[in-house]
């Protein structure tokens, strides 16, 4: 993350609020499961309760050490800044994976702890806009480091892309939107349209996507 919120006012979401269009699960716990290799037990998440949050009642969890916000920041995505995608995209990258969340009865801040990225990208929405979280109960603060980096590690080695296909995954999927769609694909991001602008938003060249306009 690039980015680290510092100040929040008070929120005035009711716990019963829902985002729009999405309904509300079972509250979750936290389970603990023992380790194949050594019997130890380490934390798991179980299923959330999703609810409404305004992006300026967001913050990173304290119990997420800075020297791991600077470790995780050190990722680049492959889109270069955020500016380039149109709110409408961010509030649909996040809604697909919304922030996981536990929150303060003393202050009603939501505090995250993973989709780092997400929070994240809700943080260039204006302030009182709302957006999915998936909110925990019942976890231990001490394992809230530890959840983050398993949270974090999944992401990367399930989501991620592969360097060398990246920039043909990417054009190829940009192409098939274009063909079908492509209102859409300028309502993502204007930088999408033309190959040039969308292969520069990337930090790409137009040697390295040569393959995909070939499938």
């Amino acid at each position: 993350m690039t980015q680290e919120t510092s100040t929040a006012q008070q929120t005035n979401t009711a716990s019963g609020e829902n985002a729009p269009g999405i309904n509300r699960s079972v509250v979750s716990t936290e389970s603990r499961q023992a380790s194949p290799q050594n019997g130890a037990t380490h934390p798991t998440l179980e299923i959330a309760k999703l609810r409404s949050v305004r992006c300026q009642d967001l913050t990173i969890s304290p119990n997420i050490s800075r020297e791991l916000r600077i470790q995780l920041a050190s990722h680049i995505p492959l889109l270069q800044r955020h500016s380039h995608l149109t709110e409408a995209a961010i509030k649909t990258i996040i809604i697909s994976n919304p922030p996981c969340v536990y929150e303060s009865q003393k202050d009603r801040m939501a505090y995250v702890f993973g989709n780092l990225r997400s929070w994240e990208l809700s943080q260039w929405l204006p302030p009182k806009s709302r957006i999915p979280a998936l909110v925990f109960h019942g976890l231990n603060r001490g394992d809230i480091e530890s959840i983050c980096i398993q949270l974090e590690l999944l992401n990367y080695v399930t989501c991620g892309l592969e360097a060398r296909s990246a920039p043909d995954v990417c054009e190829s999927l940009r192409l098939i939107l274009k063909k079908r769609n492509p209102n859409l694909l300028g309502a993502l991001s204007p930088m999408f349209v033309h190959k040039k602008l969308f292969l520069n938003a990337l930090g790409m060249s137009r040697n390295s996507a040569s393959k995909a306009e070939k499938l």
